[in-house]
Parts: structure tokens; C-alpha cells; sequence
């Protein structure tokens, strides 16, 4: 019985020193020493026991802070740095992808899980001034934030069980919501918005959109869908008709579907790193002088418009080959 008991205690030890570390907390030998009145080698054995069920299953690592003070291992516990929190504030500030009260609940959580009290503070001076003046897209005020990743997540889980839906939503120039029933096949992020990529049901609609050479999955803006419904009836993609995130937002700009076709343009000056940031699979042809001759695979007409931007160091060559007249 005597044995039992003193299990029970080491056990009652163990788990409280194993919560401890992967809350982040400090682990002070003489406090849990006399907190569990037992020696401080105890306690060493309890940590020591800690750390191999960590190094076994996580590959964390026990450190030594302060004489008598441990803590777990800030390189491998599978939470992010001080700078990698900084980096990923940032990156969801410029997004300006949430409302603003939903940004400082997504920041506040992110900082306040991985870092400790100092480190905090430091992030939250450097991204406060950002915050404070953190500018809400107009959008955001059309769809409440909880209804809003709602809907994501019943899109997400839509995705993942090839469950079909039902959605309405409005586009610019709608007056009344639109319904549509569809096969979801991806959300993805471009440009402050979250998208959806789905196949219509609606076979008239398809067949339209097929002869306005926009083959391609049909794209839906969240902010603009007010409802989501999860169908009964599933839908299966094969792995050939597959939709590739990665390959549309490679080859497309503005979330703009439409088939896939070839372009040519030249482009005049020295940065050619910009071109192949915002058309990633844009192949090189030739140089001469300080002009860059490329060709691209492209979807829709968003590349195209992004080119245009750029004005006269931009020409995009006809299809022909010949120059369009002045």
C-alpha cells in the first residue's frame, strides 16, 4: 500500500513539472522540493523522467535557465519564436484579411501561446502602433467575423468529405443573394480576400461559363457568401481532374478563373525579379539590352491586367507576333 501511495505522489509530480514545461513555466527544484516535501534530487529524477518521455515522443529538450530553474527548450517545443511571432503578426497585419476585432483576437492568442511574459511585451510594442491603426476592409462590415470563419470551416470540412453545398451570396451588382449548389474544392488567399475554387452543379450555369472560356472552377469570395449548408450528397474528384492550388495561383492574378493560355511580353528593365514574383511560371526567352522577353502559361485575364499596370516597360506581344498599332 505504502508503495502505491508514493506512486501515486511521483505520478501527481511528474504531470504537474510536465504541464508546467509545456506551458512555457519556469521549473524551480527547491520550490517543488518543498511544495511535494521530498529532496531536490527527487525532483532532478522527476525532471530527468520528464525529459525522456519528451526527447522520446517530441525531441524536446530540458534546459537549465537559472541555478535550480529549468525550462523546456525554445528550439524544438514545437512553439514559434519571438521573431517568427513578429514575422507572422505582420504578415496577418498587412493581410488585412479580418476585421479588426478579430485581428487582435487572432494576434493576442498567437503571442500570448508562445511567448513569455517579456518576449510579449516586446511584440506587442512593435506591432501596437499597426494595430492601433489597423484599417478595416470595407467588406468586413457586410459579415459578421464569427459568421464568417463559420463559414470557412463548414466550406473546409465540405472540402475534406467531398460533401456538396449550398451557398448564397452576393456579388457587386446583385441586389437579392444569389443560391448556388456546389462541389468545394479548395479555399485559398489572394489579395486581402479569402476565396473558394468550386465546381457549379447547375449545368446552364457550367455551360455558360464554358463558352465565356471560363472552364476553370468557378471563384467565390467569402466575405461576399452570407450562408453556408452542408448537402448529404457527396461528389468525387479523381486524381487526374484534381484541382492544384498551387498551379491556378501560380498561373492566375485577382482570383480570375478562365482557361489556361499562353502569353508573350517584353519587359524593359533591370528588375526582372518582379515579373517572376507575380507570375511565377513566366520562362525567360532571351535578352537584349535591357529588354527581357518572357512567356507564360496564364488563367483568366488577371495577369494580363497586372502587366498593364506597369505600363511602358511592359509590351505584350499578339499572338500573331506583331506589334498592336499605336
Amino acid at each position: 500500500m505504502e508503495y502505491n501511495i508514493d506512486k501515486t505522489k511521483q505520478e501527481q509530480r511528474i504531470l504537474e513539472i510536465y504541464q508546467d514545461l509545456l506551458d512555457n513555466k519556469e521549473v524551480n527544484i527547491e520550490v517543488k522540493s518543498e511544495k511535494f516535501g521530498v529532496d531536490k534530487k527527487t525532483i532532478k529524477r522527476d525532471l530527468a523522467a520528464v525529459e525522456e518521455s519528451l526527447d522520446t515522443r517530441y525531441q524536446f529538450e530540458i534546459q537549465k535557465s537559472k541555478p535550480n530553474i529549468y525550462k523546456l527548450s525554445r528550439e524544438n517545443v514545437g512553439r514559434l519564436t519571438q521573431t517568427e511571432v513578429l514575422a507572422v503578426c505582420n504578415i496577418l497585419l498587412n493581410s488585412r484579411a479580418f476585421s479588426k476585432e478579430e485581428m487582435k483576437r487572432m494576434l493576442d492568442k498567437i503571442i500570448e501561446h508562445n511567448l513569455d511574459a517579456e518576449e510579449r511585451k516586446q511584440v506587442t510594442t512593435l506591432t501596437g502602433n499597426e494595430m492601433h491603426h489597423y484599417a478595416e476592409l470595407s467588406t468586413s462590415k457586410q459579415i459578421t467575423p464569427e459568421d464568417f470563419l463559420e463559414n470557412m470551416k463548414n466550406i473546409a470540412e465540405a472540402i475534406v468529405k467531398q460533401r456538396k453545398i449550398e451557398i448564397e451570396y452576393k456579388r457587386n451588382a446583385d441586389i437579392k443573394n444569389i443560391k448556388r449548389k456546389l462541389c468545394p474544392l479548395a479555399i485559398m488567399f489572394s489579395e486581402m480576400y479569402f476565396y473558394m475554387a468550386a465546381k457549379i452543379e447547375d449545368k446552364e450555369i457550367e455551360e455558360k461559363l464554358r463558352r465565356n472560356y471560363c472552364s476553370s472552377p468557378a471563384i467565390y469570395r467569402l466575405d461576399r457568401i452570407s450562408e453556408v449548408r452542408i448537402l448529404d450528397e457527396h461528389f468525387h474528384i479523381s486524381d487526374k481532374d484534381k484541382f492544384e492550388v498551387g498551379e491556378f495561383k501560380n498561373k492566375s492574378k485577382f482570383m480570375y478563373g478562365g482557361n489556361i493560355r499562353h502569353i508573350t511580353f517584353d519587359f524593359t528593365g533591370t528588375n526582372k525579379g518582379m515579373i517572376l514574383d507575380q507570375i511565377p511560371n513566366a520562362e525567360e526567352l532571351y535578352t537584349k539590352g535591357n529588354t527581357t522577353r518572357f512567356r507564360a502559361a496564364i488563367i483568366g485575364e488577371g495577369p494580363e491586367m497586372w502587366l498593364r499596370l506597369l505600363k511602358d516597360a511592359v509590351k505584350i506581344i499578339p499572338p500573331d507576333g506583331k506589334q498592336p498599332e499605336k
